[in-house]
């Protein structure tokens, strides 16, 4: 995983938002190392802005329990898609060719 966001820091961001409680009541009696590790390969192969951006829409999206690892998946390739990458480019005067684009 990217240096800034190892599955412990997402973990502790969402014991900080929903509270211990529910994060025990939502991995039930598994090993939290063990959920941990498997979140940390799902990961893997997206950037530490990626990361970031999906932990800030769920956290806005208002659920009042912490996301399962496939939603949280979901929710990095949806920050990972090429137009999310092209546009913060566009910031610094990049601009993407159409195949790019496409």
């Amino acid at each position: 995983m990217p240096s800034k966001w190892t599955s412990r820091a997402i973990f502790d961001e969402f014991d900080r938002a929903y509270g211990v409680q529910k994060m025990t009541a939502h991995w039930g009696q598994q090993s939290i190392a063990e959920v941990e590790r498997l979140w940390g390969e799902q990961l893997a192969r997206f950037d530490d802005d990626v990361i970031g951006k999906a932990l800030q829409t769920v956290f806005a999206n208002g659920s009042s329990w912490p996301p399962s690892m496939p939603e949280f998946v979901s929710a990095c390739r949806e920050f990972n898609r090429p137009e999310h990458r092209i546009g913060s480019l566009a910031a610094i005067g990049y601009k993407p060719t159409p195949e790019e684009i496409a």
